[in-house]
């Protein structure tokens, strides 16, 4: 019961929420040095209760199919070399990984031509580069008008010395 659980993979305790050690968000935010409430510490034992109660659930299902032999999923999520996880890691929030970890986000998505395809304006724009199409976003977090000049004259400057690709640029309402 203190080996990693399934749920994140993360040690047994480490779920409690009872450690010291607070993850980059915790300490960016400045919330590691505040206790955490009788709350927050039940409210972590019951979602790793029932996370790790489902995992059992899984797991006898398991082997009534296959067999008592079968391993713990517990321990094949230990012993596995390769993760697959269904999230678009380009699109998804920003956050620290394992090398293991293989994001596939986007398999279920169909052909777009079977969708109806694109809008006839962004069919348009994606049509424009000779060799493809450059789509240049700094995200909601950072406004385009806060960095500095020499940084976005770089970006056009790129974007300029490559004439065979179209370039959207992406900036805030307030860029010049």
């Amino acid at each position: 019961m203190f080996g990693k659980s399934a749920d994140n993979g993360k040690p047994f305790l480490d779920n409690l929420h009872l450690h010291l050690a607070k993850n980059i968000i915790e300490r960016f935010s400045g919330t590691a040095f505040e206790e955490i409430s009788v709350y927050r510490e039940h409210q972590g034992i019951l979602e790793y209760s029932r996370a790790y109660n489902k995992l059992c659930e899984a797991t006898d299902m398991f082997r009534r199919r296959y067999g008592a032999d079968f391993p713990s999923l517990e321990e094949i999520a230990a012993d596995s070399d390769v993760v697959f996880v269904s999230t678009d890691e380009f699109v998804d929030f920003p956050r620290p990984t394992l090398p293991h970890i293989v994001h596939i986000g986007g398999l279920g998505v169909g052909d777009s031509s079977k969708n109806g395809g694109l809008d006839e304006i962004f069919s348009e724009q994606m049509e424009k580069g000779s060799k493809g199409v450059v789509y240049f976003s700094l995200g909601t977090l950072v406004n385009t008008s806060s960095l500095p000049a020499f940084a976005m004259k770089a970006v056009v400057e790129a974007a300029r010395r490559t004439p065979d690709y179209h370039f959207i640029l992406v900036v805030d309402s307030n860029d010049k």
